[in-house]
């Protein structure tokens, strides 16, 4: 009996030691929603989808699409669970400070440690070595460090399992209630744990051969409970949350629902981080170093790449924005989880098998355990991928225990015997994993942090008398402290900043774009720019490392010297003339893509830009003041900068006047060939000789001397007329 006891004291100190030297870590990413839904509560405790937290400027629009008032109750997702206990926590300290929060957090990483631990028991002959493997994953870890629902749901997950298990294996009523009530508590916390019922009545088939009453009471009593919370939903709101948020997460995700493209696009995610940030991918391949096996891992993982290829997923260009080093460590990722994916599978398939067969009889325990286990890992994987929007590493956390458990096993089964060698593997591939998490984790802390820093000091450096402070982003912990400070966040309707107001707009946390009524009206004052010196990147557009969303990458971290946040300052001025007049422009694209307007940065030099595809003319007719110049730049896509992407773009300024065209203007850029073309070009032309006279303005973009015009994304930034 002393032994369990010892066992979980070494996993709780364990946890203290991944997770004390964080606790001051930043609010991040998704944690400023959760908190923004804690404070609701705190107003009015009885109805926690009362207020708009966490609202963003995409959901007004789907708002207005579905004809309802803008409110939390559709917007959110997920049941308020976990920001009660948030709630609670700034009740009782009277702050909402990180380190008392990340603390309190606590109790959930404990908890879902502790389930891990005597879940091993019942599963493999070493359950402190698997336990201590999967809190040491940096997908566990990092998760560990912040604020959102994931690991709180993890942790009444495995508690359901467990219970569950003890009460079908005993026949005993007590641990069924006991399952039933974290089945609960992990629905309320994110409903995305409906999917451990079809999982818990698999268990009790494959151990009773049928279901009897006992089995189903803790889904029974899950249920009642879910629909007193529904039924209060109805009250006070009008109807049940789950279809509401579910109709509303459809309407949101409108464009990418159920396609291919975006199935695509989470399994390679997906695939990346269970082959990256679980065990040390190292150690995954270490049963495949050799033969058969690692050519039948290799082979799936260059199909996918190849896949994401032919398909042309939005976010994956693999073999365009992708450099070869990101290319081959994706394919790394890839080759790991698929072998171990592999492995689970034929493990579970050779189980079923045998079963059918009733050959092996005295090892029909072992063979229900497979099964069990390869379909909470198959299933949990299909529902990542098939049913949540995006990839995100977190969202994997319901499959990383039966997946490291069965590797566990696997590694039994290779070494019967614990024998030295085998000791020092393990203890090597703990040790592995938590040095990578540690590396990882700081990466992020420090991600997280330059969103306080920046915060922290930019009304004294951009705040003047009379005027106000506005940014442009999304429910990072940028919002939060943006907040804090009484900055505004910025709406694409309503009120809107004035002359002389400015503007932030970060690179990375620009969930999207300054709003288009204001871009003839902005121009770029000051960028700040936040790096560092590790080279590894965890949330990253130009690393393509996407740890918290596969919208900034397919790999859950990556190698860059890319900076870790940019943040380009914008003035609010007099309105240009061009970019004003866009829409009654006389407009002859020949390729018939859409001129659009938008806000384009390079190098963190960011304008307002027409775009227009060559061979392209855009015609403007004014009157042009007295002594004025035209003032502007040029510049291509900066995502299509390689040489076998096109012979770059001429750009001409050509006057109309009286009948008789005259080219003032005309210079070749080739920036996908040559790098000292990759920038704004700032240019003037002298418009002095036409003062007072009505003429026809033209933008004229061509193709390279190649006439090649693949990719040629064109851009004409900071259009204005000034005095000479």
């Amino acid at each position: 009996m002393i032994r369990p006891y010892k066992d979980i004291l070494i996993i709780l100190g364990f946890v203290l030691a991944i997770t004390l030297p964080f606790s001051n870590k930043a609010f991040h990413i998704d944690d400023s929603a959760w908190l923004a839904v804690a404070k609701d509560i705190l107003h009015n405790p009885y109805q926690p989808f009362h207020g708009r937290a966490s609202l963003i400027d995409e959901d007004l629009q789907v708002f207005e699409h579905l004809k309802k008032t803008p409110r939390s109750f559709e917007r959110l997702s997920h049941p308020p669970l976990f920001p009660y206990f948030l709630a609670l926590i700034i009740y009782l300290t009277h702050s909402v400070d990180e380190r008392s929060l990340h603390i309190a957090f606590l109790f959930f990483v404990g908890l879902a440690a502790a389930a891990a631990y005597l879940l091993a028991k019942r599963f493999t002959k070493h359950p402190l070595f698997a336990s201590l493997l999967f809190i040491a994953t940096p997908m566990f870890m990092i998760s560990a460090h912040g604020l959102m629902n994931d690991i709180a749901m993890l942790a009444f997950f495995l508690m359901a399992i467990l219970a569950y298990m003890k009460g079908v294996d005993e026949r005993a009523a007590a641990p069924l209630v006991l399952s039933g009530l974290f089945l609960a508590l992990a629905i309320l916390t994110r409903y995305i744990a409906f999917a451990l019922i079809p999982l818990l009545l698999a268990y009790a088939l494959l151990r009773q051969k049928k279901l009897s009453w006992p089995a189903l009471l803790p889904i029974i009593i899950s249920l009642i409970i879910y629909g007193l919370w529904e039924v209060s939903n109805v009250i006070n709101y009008g109807g049940m949350h789950l279809p509401a948020s579910s109709k509303f997460a459809t309407a949101f995700f409108a464009s990418t629902n159920f396609t291919i493209s975006r199935i695509g696009e989470n399994l390679v995610a997906d695939l990346a981080a269970l082959g990256g940030v679980t065990i040390t991918p190292v150690a995954i391949l270490w049963l495949h170093i050799t033969g058969r096996r690692l050519r039948m891992a290799v082979i799936p993982g260059l199909f996918v790449l190849l896949f994401c290829l032919v398909k042309g997923f939005q976010n994956y260009w693999i073999f365009v924005t992708y450099t070869t080093a990101q290319i081959l460590l994706l394919l790394f990722f890839l080759v790991a989880a698929i072998s171990i994916a592999m492995d689970i599978f034929t493990s579970g398939i050779a189980s079923i098998a045998a079963l059918l067969s009733r050959k092996c009889l005295t090892e029909r325990e072992r063979h229900i355990d497979e099964i069990f286990l390869s379909l909470w890992f198959g299933g949990m994987l299909l529902a990542a991928v098939i049913i949540l929007p995006f990839a995100a590493t977190r969202y994997l956390l319901p499959l990383l225990w039966p997946m490291i458990i069965l590797w566990v096993r696997h590694m039994e089964k290779t070494i019967e015997k614990w024998t030295p060698r085998f000791r020092q593997f393990c203890v090597g591939t703990v040790a592995v994993t938590v040095m990578t998490s540690y590396v990882l984790a700081y990466a992020d802390y420090k991600y997280a942090g330059v969103y306080r820093r920046f915060a922290a000091s930019v009304g004294e450096r951009y705040r003047t008398a009379g005027h106000q402070l506005w940014f442009v982003g999304g429910d990072w912990g940028l919002r939060f402290y943006m907040e804090r400070e009484n900055c505004n966040y910025l709406w694409s309707r309503g009120v809107m900043p004035r002359a002389g107001d400015v503007i932030i707009w970060p690179a990375e946390a620009m969930l999207r774009e300054v709003p288009a009524a204001l871009l003839p009206s902005i121009r770029q004052i000051a960028v700040e720019v936040y790096q560092s010196q590790n080279p590894i990147r965890v949330m990253n557009r130009k690393a393509n490392a996407g740890l918290y969303s596969n919208g900034q990458g397919a790999l859950p971290y990556s190698f860059s010297r890319a900076p870790l946040e940019e943040f380009v300052i914008l003035s609010v001025k007099a309105p240009s003339f061009f970019l004003s007049n866009l829409g009654t422009a006389t407009k002859e694209i020949a390729n018939h893509e859409p001129v659009t307007l938008s806000l384009v940065a390079i190098n963190g030099d960011a304008r307002p830009a027409i775009s227009e595809y060559p061979p392209g003319k855009i015609t403007y007719q004014l009157v042009v003041p007295p002594n004025t110049r035209l003032s502007f730049a040029v510049a291509l896509d900066p995502t299509m900068y390689q040489p076998h992407l096109g012979d770059g773009v001429r750009f001409e300024v050509a006057i109309t006047y009286e009948g008789e065209e005259k080219t003032l203007f005309s210079k070749y850029i080739d920036p996908k060939s040559r790098t000292g073309d990759r920038k704004w070009h700032t240019e003037q032309v002298d418009l002095s000789a036409y003062g007072g006279k009505e003429i026809l303005l033209t933008l004229v973009t061509l193709p390279g001397p190649a006439d090649n015009a693949d990719n040629d994304w064109a851009y004409w930034g900071d259009l204005d007329l000034l005095s000479n």
